[in-house]
């Protein structure tokens, strides 16, 4: 069993559901995200079709109509799925964690509240 030692809460946001892109740029490449997982002030986690190696910077934008929110980080660690589980064509095979720039921390926080709107079940349309 492992201990999870977040620091911030966390909540994950599936694109498609709300409409929004989010876009994941890291070593000279862009990755069109379908969801993020574990979404805090601090951090996500993020699933990709090719590894990153750790430490590797990324820029990690969501736009939905209007508005566009950003925030800088890096990959704090990266693990294969395809010895983990069976994987159909297509899915993403690797599992990263993505911590944001902690001296960017009110960027951080805005991407986070921004995206309230997309994880509050009480701000949806029915």
């Amino acid at each position: 069993m492992t201990i999870d030692a977040r620091e911030f809460e966390r909540c994950s946001i599936i694109s498609h559901q709300k409409g929004g892109t989010f876009v994941l740029h890291a070593a000279n490449r862009q990755f069109r995200l379908r969801n993020v997982e574990d979404v805090s002030v601090s951090g996500t986690g993020v699933r990709l079709p090719t590894p990153l190696k750790e430490n590797t910077p990324v820029t990690l934008s969501y736009t939905d109509h209007d508005w566009h929110v950003t925030t800088q980080g890096r990959v704090v660690w990266s693990e294969c799925l395809k010895q983990q589980l069976y994987l159909s064509a297509g899915t993403p095979a690797y599992h990263m964690g993505i911590q944001f720039d902690p001296n960017n921390i009110e960027d951080n926080k805005r991407l986070f509240l921004a995206l309230r709107a997309h994880l509050d079940p009480f701000t949806w349309a029915s």
